[in-house]
């Protein structure tokens, strides 16, 4: 028989556990169609819904952003990215926004640009 207080730990401990499990599968639930037989269409209507449910969340902005980018969407990216470095201007998801939006200003040949996004993704 196992002591009181190690079973109020181990209920706790799987809760926390489930919680997390519960926490990633909703964040990458677009994550999962990657890779599957899914329309661009399908996986945007996925992405704008977890920015719609998670505005404040700047990896769904970039997730979408980059979702446009590779769809050739640039506008729509720049603007998923712009929301992405508003919402946290000094964090790993700004750094990559302003990563991808180096990319754009350089395809689009916007050379200035280009290079203070890519400065300021460092």
């Amino acid at each position: 028989m196992r002591p009181q207080a190690w079973q109020g730990w181990h209920a706790w401990y799987l809760f926390g556990v489930v919680c997390c499990f519960v926490l990633v599968s909703c964040r990458n639930e677009c994550q999962l169609l990657e890779g599957r037989d899914v329309s661009p269409g399908a996986m945007a209507d996925c992405l704008l819904d977890q920015t719609s449910r998670n505005p404040t969340d700047p990896d769904a902005w970039v997730a979408l952003g980059v979702h446009f980018h590779m769809e050739g969407s640039t506008g729509d990216a720049r603007t998923a990215y712009g929301n992405a470095i508003k919402l946290s201007p000094k964090s790993e998801p700004a750094a990559e926004a302003y990563l991808h939006m180096g990319i754009i200003h350089h395809q689009d040949g916007e050379l200035e640009e280009a290079l203070q996004a890519y400065k300021s993704s460092v």
